[in-house]
């Protein structure tokens, strides 16, 4: 069979040399390439010259130690330096910026476990990721430099922003080792730092509870924050619940409503439970009932018969009910 002519592109697999330069001796891998030149026999000519730096030779530590540990390493890299692979090697991934290695690695590796919230929420934290590390290659992202950026973090954001930089920090870094980008963790040992603010959820009073409720405008939204807050069902839950889920006693919760107004499974498996209800509240549920126009469709459905919008019903109705009653803040 005849041998196919390249028209353009690397000749072989280059070779290794020893150049020395102010800095010591730089391991150097060059190699020929075929360029298309129609002035020339077979529409191409051969130029010399191409090269990449493979790093310093070093006597002892991590490094190139000899002429063969550059070969190797070369052996390994070639390719992708070459174009002749459409994806960087590992080991040269290192040395593209943060930004790059997360957005062209790490979020298409990991985006389809994500929920779609979670898709949501990350470019906020994306955004202070980048503004921080962006340029910096990865391998020059180092553990006392994402400290302290945690540590400034900590005096001007809640502790949720914090804890989910400090996640994404190591679940970036766990990622590139196990692509064998980086030999090791270097956010392994961040810790949540010690200025960090402490969550403030205070807690309606029976009282406050009870006037909240006499400020709600319709029978159906006192329902709905009784269920909120006697049967402690998240508003996701609550949104998503049908009265197929309901038996008279108590309800069985089996979706979510998510932020994007679509149907999601409960936001854990422990959510995915079946919950007893009050006397009282099972009253107001049965006589809400005998107004629903369709037996098996949502409990507390929009005006579209579609779900509540969790959003606008926050808006629109449970935050002007608590301004109304003297609570400031509410969710």
């Amino acid at each position: 069979m005849a041998k196919r002519s390249i028209a353009e592109g690397p000749i072989g697999s280059g070779w290794v040399e020893e150049v020395k330069s102010r800095d010591g001796v730089q391991f150097v891998a060059r190699w020929n390439q075929f360029v298309r030149d129609a002035s020339k026999p077979g529409g191409r000519r051969r130029e010399r010259g191409w090269a990449y730096e493979l790093g310093p030779k070093v006597k002892y530590g991590p490094g190139l130690k000899s002429l063969k540990d550059a070969e190797k390493k070369w052996m390994g890299v070639c390719d992708a330096v070459m174009g002749r692979l459409a994806n960087l090697h590992p080991t040269l991934q290192a040395d593209q910026p943060f930004e790059h290695f997360v957005d062209h690695v790490f979020v298409p590796g990991r985006k389809s476990r994500w929920k779609e919230t979670t898709a949501d929420t990350w470019e906020y934290y994306r955004s202070k990721l980048m503004a921080e590390f962006g340029t910096k290659k990865v391998h020059e992202v180092h553990d006392q430099q994402m400290q302290e950026f945690l540590n400034r973090l900590a005096t001007s954001y809640s502790r949720t922003v914090v804890q989910h930089c400090l996640m994404y920090l190591r679940a970036i870094f766990e990622f590139a080792v196990e692509e064998l980008v980086l030999p090791k963790n270097p956010a392994r040992r961040l810790v949540l730092p010690a200025n960090t603010r402490k969550p403030n959820r205070p807690y309606l009073s029976k009282d406050l509870f009870m006037l909240l409720v006499s400020k709600l405008p319709t029978k159906r939204d006192q329902i709905m924050v009784n269920m909120l807050y006697l049967g402690g069902f998240r508003r996701g839950e609550l949104f998503g619940l049908r009265w197929t889920d309901y038996d008279g006693a108590g309800i069985e919760v089996k979706r979510q409503i998510n932020r994007f107004s679509k149907e999601a499974p409960p936001k854990t498996a422990a959510s995915a439970a079946y919950i007893p209800l009050t006397l009282d509240l099972c009253g107001d549920l049965n006589e809400w009932r005998k107004w629903s126009p369709d037996s098996s469709g949502w409990i507390f459905p929009s005006r579209k018969a579609t779900p509540i919008n969790q959003k606008n019903w926050l808006d629109r109705v449970l935050k002007p009910a608590a301004l109304a009653a003297g609570i400031e803040r509410i969710n």
